[in-house]
């Protein structure tokens, strides 16, 4: 530092004293920047050459510093194209509430953590942006309030009295109002784990399926590609091999909303109608957890 800011002196004031140039006073340094304004004789052609080329050396010299200390260039990691989003709505049925109170469902502990933790950390850096939608009443504790900016959540208020597909498309509201909104979207339940799942694998339009196991009004896959698709909800699981597991890809979160709001904000409905309208891949698996479900947890 010392030698570069010898060779800086002796370059400003050669050059100021050729062109009769005197240094303003006050110089700072700001983030290794060393800014010289040089007032210039008025309308002096040399003055103004000089003074530009004192600039030029004097930034080379900074850029020198500069890279010195700040080490081998970041390489810009490019953000993946899709954003992610926890629903988490509305609060804990009233078995599970009785044992861990008036909590939203992501908020369900997971050994030392709270599902929505295990969520984050398992599709880490799988997604530009993660979002959670949590009731418009619930006051966040202070140490979720912590994780939760540790991870940078974005919160989607919702009413916790509406029904889920409302909820959903008040949140996908909110998501389109940032930028990047647009990009492909994660739907995961937040009262649901599918360990093992990699998004980066995934198509863009997907829905994940799982065979009931436990007696339950499911969401159920029914209806095929070639023959369309239709989702609905039933309590006869024996007639159905595959209930949604609470894992979903849109390609385009625009067209979800408008499914929704054409459906009259019902998730079964708008899941129908924006499925039809695209190829998703309907992924089996073994492995989903409805954790909400009292005998699941």
């Amino acid at each position: 530092n010392a030698h570069l800011s010898l060779i800086r002196g002796a370059i400003s004031n050669t050059l100021c004293d050729e062109a009769s140039l005197a240094p303003k006073s006050g110089y700072k340094s700001k983030q290794g920047r060393w800014p010289h304004n040089f007032a210039t004789v008025p309308n002096n052609k040399t003055s103004e050459r000089c003074s530009k080329v004192a600039q030029a050396k004097t930034q080379h010299f900074d850029d020198m510093d500069v890279a010195a200390h700040s080490g081998p260039k970041a390489q810009a990691v490019a953000l993946p194209d899709r954003n992610l989003l926890i629903t988490s709505g509305t609060y804990l049925s009233p078995a599970l509430m009785v044992e861990f109170g008036r909590i939203p469902v992501s908020f369900l502990p997971v050994g030392n953590k709270a599902i929505f933790e295990v969520i984050v950390d398992q599709y880490s850096g799988q997604y530009r942006q993660i979002f959670m939608s949590l009731p418009n009443d619930f006051s966040i504790p202070p140490n979720f309030r912590r994780l939760i900016e540790e991870r940078n959540i974005i919160i989607c208020r919702v009413d916790s009295s509406v029904g889920i597909g409302d909820g959903i498309a008040s949140a996908v509201e909110t998501i389109l109002s940032y930028e990047g909104g647009t990009s492909p979207l994660v739907i995961t339940h937040g009262d649901t784990l599918i360990p093992g799942t990699d998004l980066e694998e995934l198509e863009k339009d997907f829905c994940f399926g799982s065979e009931p196991r436990i007696y339950h009004r499911w969401g159920v896959i029914g209806g095929s590609q070639e023959d369309g698709y239709e989702f609905f909800r039933s309590d006869k699981i024996e007639n159905h091999d595959k209930v949604i597991a609470g894992l979903f890809g849109f390609s385009d979160p625009k067209k979800l909303l408008r499914n929704l709001r054409v459906g009259d904000r019902r998730w079964m409905t708008g899941l129908t109608q924006y499925y039809n309208n695209s190829t998703p891949e309907i992924i089996p698996t073994k492995h989903a957890i409805d954790l909400s479900i009292r005998s699941s947890y």
